[in-house]
């Protein structure tokens, strides 16, 4: 995994472009953290074992190809999961029990 952060302003910039959508994405937002991830294709988030602490995984080539409105667009989408819990992925769900394991992929094709 890339140790590479999005930019302080770059999330502030992403922070006030969630809320006129709706302050659940703000919200949500604000609770995690986003990192590049190499080993992803695209976008996913993750909890930590405690399922106290949320990270958003981008994929930093799939990132950059994104301009602002798309990626407000998988921000939320993202964020969705997590709102409406579909964290569990059905491959891991017999295997892995524990939070740190629910992850939520996006598919762009």
């Amino acid at each position: 995994m890339t140790a590479r952060s999005i930019s302080n302003e770059e999330w502030m910039e992403i922070s006030n472009g969630l809320e006129p959508f709706h302050g659940v994405f703000y919200q949500v937002w604000q609770m995690g953290k986003p990192v590049f991830d190499e080993s992803i294709d695209t976008a996913c988030v993750q909890f930590d074992q405690q399922g106290n602490f949320i990270w958003f995984r981008f994929n930093p080539t799939f990132w950059s190809r994104l301009d602002f409105t798309n990626k407000l667009f998988v921000i939320a989408h993202e964020a969705l999961h997590i709102i409406l819990n579909h964290g569990r992925s059905e491959e891991h769900t017999s295997e892995l029990q524990s939070r740190q394991y629910l992850v939520c992929r996006l598919l762009l094709e």
